[in-house]
């Protein structure tokens, strides 16, 4: 099982896995217990995945939050099909720690705070880099996410507005189908909720939307949440207990399933 065992007062920056710049596995940044327990859980669920491929979708990313262990400490990050310059695939893994101020009263805005962090890992993943010193000053100068929270709910309340007082019962496209899985996921400790197939609103719409109805439904915080899939199909992940291996092929494949 995986959770988060420590942070420090500023943000930490790591990066493992395989990039189309560099020619071989990488890691750069703190290597804690946290960054390990990490990489166990990538290895392990990317192999539990690897044994399956006619599941192996052609382009799997996710960006992630995940709870910390005190007040207000967070994790948040990018999960990503990637392979080095020869081609060999393995996940590329972008993780930032550190402390946000009074997150927990605020965690349905996760996604406001975390959008600069979250554009700036996947603008690495896919940039060239001529040496891995280029990539590691890349990685140090992500920024942490913003605990903006007023200018955020002001942001958010532009969005509901926009949508009408009842937007929230009318806009999501499988409103239903939502009811049900969280309602059956909440008794599990994690489900997924579909978000782009056949949308009514954009993608990041309805990230926002997601959050705003998982927090009117959840009685706690999740211990993490995954946004992302492939192009076609992409999902909000709910976990309310430690992440597990089988989480990781279950994030890798899901696209991949017939309904």
């Amino acid at each position: 099982m995986l959770g988060v065992e420590r942070f420090t007062n500023s943000w930490d920056w790591t990066a493992f896995g395989k990039h189309p710049a560099l020619k071989d596995f990488f890691r750069s940044g703190p290597r804690e217990r946290l960054v390990k327990s990490f990489a166990e859980w990538v290895r392990k669920g990317f192999q539990m995945t690897a044994d399956e491929k006619d599941l192996f979708p052609s382009l799997c990313s996710w960006r992630f939050w995940v709870r910390g262990p005190q007040k207000e400490m967070l994790a948040c990050g990018l999960l990503r099909d990637s392979s080095d310059s020869l081609g060999r695939r393995y996940p590329l893994f972008i993780l930032g720690s550190g402390v946000l101020e009074d997150w927990e009263e605020h965690w349905d805005l996760l996604p406001l705070a975390c959008e600069t962090s979250w554009a700036q890992m996947e603008y690495l993943s896919i940039r060239s880099f001529l040496k891995l010193k280029e990539l590691e000053k890349e990685l140090r100068d992500i920024q942490p996410p913003r605990a903006e929270w007023t200018e955020m709910m002001g942001r958010r309340g532009s969005l509901e507005d926009s949508l009408g007082p009842d937007a929230f019962q009318g806009a999501l496209p499988r409103r239903e189908e939502w009811e049900t899985r969280s309602a059956r996921g909440i008794q599990d400790s994690n489900f997924f909720l579909p978000l782009n197939e056949k949308p009514a609103l954009d993608d990041v719409k309805m990230v926002n939307i997601g959050h705003f109805f998982l927090r009117k439904k959840l009685k706690g915080i999740p211990n993490a949440v995954f946004i992302g899939g492939t192009l076609e199909k992409t999902f909000l992940g709910v976990f309310n207990r430690p992440l597990l291996p089988a989480d990781f092929k279950e994030m890798w494949t899901i696209a991949s399933k017939k309904e």
